[in-house]
């Protein structure tokens, strides 16, 4: 908690995201109900930032505090799974590695920077392997089932990239259960029922006549920059190796999982593989069908990092041959040391920058530039049009057009009725007085046309400054 609070005196890290979960926020807090928020995630994360708010009063404290105990969470839940593995050599030395391990390696603790919903997300899905794990040890109590079915519940009304991790659960513990020979199919429906029950309950509430869709069906095929960005990211859990190396020891550890498995047995081995599998096809569906634009960066691929580290720790257990007189979980203890001493300078670096509010998209730096100043400062009526509005909607409370795009960022497709829509903007901001506002932090959009395509228009630049344009209709009545 301490490594999240002082990481971020001037605030937590700001995405575009990010933004969208604080519009939420704002809106909670103005009475406008769960069913006005963006149906583009579901309301876990907003509610959890509201009632944070209402304890401290302060958007920015709400957001650090939340991610702060949410990262103590995940550590802790960890520790507790990584504790009760069996067969485990050198076991206090691999919990204590396994714990930091994650504070140290590259990603894990930095996503808990920001004000984004994997913090509490990955927090719940810890919770969630330590309970799957006393369910299967012991069935019988209802604590250990009632501790599953809250954790489920709350992964799916965080994100809902929980559905393939919900459903390895269901199946892992049907699995386990039929193994064991005990009855299970009234408490696996239990379960099913109970923990998808809140998130059903908000896709039939916002499914009514003016909802719009949570995603869009749209085929797109994989390109090659998400297999680079899949293997630049599992490269970094690995202290920075070659990407398609790092990508074959994933696929190798995961195959050796499942051998392990097919010996043993191990509801733990189970578990890690199948959610492993589970969320990777999930991603590969969901690129193909739903989001093109998505990156498979290292938030995306977040929740398979602590699954990937305990399938390590679980199967090195399941060995009972050494190696040259050295044992699995010596190796492991000497592979996670390493991995943590390669990880610790850009984990530094990150954490100093964030420390100087010197990174993300509502940075010191950007927040007092003189274009959003002067922008801030016009009257309330008057339209704002701009490619990126997370500053004056954070610090100023001013809401932003965005301006047209060329091409839909989901489908990938370009936008025929782009210089129609440009010519709409124009008229609205020509009859309103509205202005436009392009600024250089925007071109983490590509979908937003620059200026050389603004200036092909009716526009003229009234102000210059910082890299920033500050654009009027050059035309007359």
């Amino acid at each position: 908690m301490a490594l999240v609070w002082f990481s971020t005196p001037t605030g937590p890290i700001f995405s575009p995201d990010s933004v969208s979960y604080i519009r939420s926020l704002r809106m909670l807090q103005a009475g406008d109900g769960v069913l006005a928020l963006d149906n583009h995630w579901p309301p876990g994360y907003p509610l959890l930032l509201s009632f944070m708010y209402s304890l401290v009063g302060s958007e920015m404290l709400a957001a650090r505090l939340l991610s702060a105990v949410s990262l103590a969470l995940s550590l802790v839940a960890l520790a507790l799974f990584t504790s009760r593995l069996e067969n485990l050599r050198s076991a206090r030395l691999l919990l204590t590695l396994v714990v930091l391990v994650h504070l140290l390696g590259y990603a894990f603790s930095f996503l808990h920077l920001f004000a984004l919903s994997e913090p509490p997300f990955v927090a719940a899905l810890c919770w969630a392997l330590v309970a799957y794990q006393r369910v299967s040890a012991a069935p019988s109590e209802r604590g250990n089932w009632l501790l599953l079915i809250c954790c489920l519940a709350g992964m799916l009304l965080l994100r809902y990239t929980a559905l393939p991790l919900f459903a390895a659960f269901l199946f892992s513990l049907a699995v386990q259960l039929h193994l064991s020979g005990r009855r299970y199919l009234v408490r696996l429906l239990g379960v099913a029922v109970l923990s998808s029950a809140p998130l059903l309950i908000w896709l039939w509430l916002i499914s009514g006549e003016t909802g719009e869709a949570v995603r869009e069906y749209s085929f797109h095929a994989l390109r090659m920059v998400h297999f680079r960005e899949l293997t630049l990211a599992l490269s970094r859990w690995m202290g920075g190796i070659e990407g398609t190396l790092a990508f074959c020891i994933y696929i190798a550890v995961l195959v050796t999982a499942a051998w392990q498995w097919l010996k043993n047995h191990r509801p733990e081995l189970l578990l890690l593989l199948t959610c492993s599998v589970g969320y990777l096809l999930f991603l590969i569906l969901s690129l193909l069908f739903f989001d093109a634009h998505t990156p498979l960066n290292v938030r995306l691929v977040l929740p398979l990092y602590p699954l990937f580290v305990l399938l390590l720790v679980s199967f090195a257990g399941s060995f009972t041959r050494s190696w040259r007189g050295l044992d699995y979980s010596t190796v492991l203890v000497t592979l996670l040391v390493v991995v943590i001493g390669l990880g610790l300078p850009a984990l530094r670096l990150r954490l100093k920058t964030s420390a100087a509010g010197a990174i993300g998209s509502a940075n010191l730096v950007e927040r007092n530039l003189q274009l959003y100043s002067r922008v801030a400062a016009l009257p309330p009526a008057t339209p704002i049009y701009s490619n990126t509005g997370e500053i004056l909607y954070l610090f100023f409370r001013r809401d932003v057009l965005a301006t047209p795009r060329l091409y839909d960022p989901i489908t990938m497709q370009q936008n025929p009725n782009f210089i129609a829509e440009t010519a709409a903007m124009i008229k609205h901001m020509h009859d309103a007085d509205g202005v436009l506002l392009w600024m250089p932090m925007g071109g983490k959009r590509p979908y937003y046309p620059k200026t050389d395509v603004l200036l092909q228009f009716p526009l003229k630049i009234i102000a210059e400054a910082d890299g920033g344009y500050l654009m009027v209709p050059d035309i007359t009545d």
